[in-house]
């Protein structure tokens, strides 16, 4: 019943207007702090969330392979913990997650994949999910 999906949250990050110091507040924020994460994960089935520290440590393990090289793939000095990083090392973890990350991985193509989420997490809802599927592509699919 999972979708084999894992959404990676970005590391802790100033954010425009929300960056004082003052008084000890604090001054990087991530989706945590807006959004109730844990909650989103528990209604949906199969979709994994993690940080980018949890995600940095998986690829620490030697899980992502250079397709080039099939040597295994290591964030920029071996660095897992990327909270409140500045903006220089934001740039150069996008940019290494850009160039080694992403081409490591399936290319999600919206023209011939859909994402779609169960209405609840009642096991009927999924089931309604999947015959849909199987209609559509019964019928010529997408």
């Amino acid at each position: 019943r999972t979708m084999g999906r894992t959404l990676v949250l970005p590391p802790h990050q100033r954010m425009y207007l929300l960056t004082s110091k003052d008084q000890g507040q604090r001054n990087a924020f991530s989706f945590e702090h807006f959004f109730h994460m844990e909650r989103i994960h528990e209604e949906h089935v199969g979709l994994d969330i993690i940080s980018m520290k949890e995600f940095l440590e998986i690829v620490m393990e030697g899980t992502f392979v250079d397709p080039k090289t099939q040597k295994p793939l290591f964030p920029p000095g071996n660095r897992t913990d990327w909270d409140g990083a500045d903006e220089k090392d934001q740039r150069e973890l996008k940019r290494w997650l850009r160039n080694n990350i992403t081409s490591t991985i399936m290319r999600w193509d919206p023209e011939q994949c859909l994402a779609a989420f169960p209405k609840t997490a009642d096991p009927g809802d999924m089931d309604s999910l999947k015959e849909m599927h199987k209609h559509i592509m019964d019928t010529g699919g997408m």
